[in-house]
């Protein structure tokens, strides 16, 4: 059996992250997908990605600083993530 921290290749998971922990990639590598909101936040930006995955799913990238640009809904952009930040929940748990 199975502990609970070890998983099987094809096991269902949910990863989560915190969104200050994904960056735009300047270089093109990473996660593609296309922006769906970019919006001032008072002293972040914060930036909605519709990723190029299967299931569809959204990641949010926040960024602070006052040389951040909005980005318009559409713009295609590729994400990198810090995975040393990534937490992993056995589906079910999520």
């Amino acid at each position: 059996s199975q502990s609970k921290n070890r998983r099987a290749t094809g096991d269902a998971v949910t990863l989560v992250t915190r969104p200050e922990k994904w960056r735009f990639s300047e270089g093109g590598d990473g996660y593609q997908g296309s922006i769906v909101t970019s919006a001032f936040l008072g002293p972040i930006t914060e930036h909605v990605v519709q990723l190029d995955t299967v299931d569809g799913s959204q990641c949010r990238i926040v960024m602070r600083g006052s040389e951040v640009t909005l980005r318009p809904p559409g713009t295609r952009v590729a994400c990198v993530l810090d995975e040393t930040a990534v937490m992993v929940f056995d589906r079910e748990e999520a």
